[in-house]
């Protein structure tokens, strides 16, 4: 019972945090796509591996969130409003696993904001990706190095 909680408390904290800086008008990812804009975020989470326990808490209240949002309108950022797009990374709470996920997030599907892993092996990987290409990363590590 207690880790089906710090689950949720987690998920619902990177939700919380996703939901600040979206709010703050972050300068988002938008499709031409007749009037629909669309603001995707990639989450980077242990899906698999160790700390799938974890991941796929914070991969609930991603979802969560992003279903809450997208069933009000979306996001109102600067004066437009934004569906949310959840992209969805499995680190598999290794270093080379947030490595992959990262890069396919930044290079392939082109994303601005991550959700980082709680991997600190898998966050630090993706700062190597994330800081000289000014994607934001939000992450839950324990490493003093993030």
């Amino acid at each position: 019972m207690k880790m089906k909680r710090f689950n949720r408390v987690i998920g619902v904290g990177l939700s919380l945090v996703m939901i600040t800086v979206l709010v703050v008008g972050l300068s988002p990812l938008s499709s031409k796509a007749a009037d629909t804009k669309t603001l995707k975020i990639g989450l980077i989470t242990a899906l698999s591996g160790a700390g799938a326990v974890w991941g796929r808490g914070i991969l609930h209240g991603a979802e969560m969130a992003t279903e809450e949002l997208n069933a009000r309108g979306g996001l109102d950022i600067g004066g437009e409003k934004y569906k949310v797009k959840l992209v969805v990374y499995d680190d598999k709470y290794t270093g080379a696993g947030g490595a992959a996920a990262v890069h396919k997030a930044v290079f392939s599907d082109k994303v601005k904001m991550i959700i980082g892993s709680i991997s600190s092996a898998s966050v630090l990987t993706m700062q190597e990706t994330t800081e000289p290409n000014k994607i934001l990363l939000f992450s839950n590590s324990w490493a003093r190095e993030v």
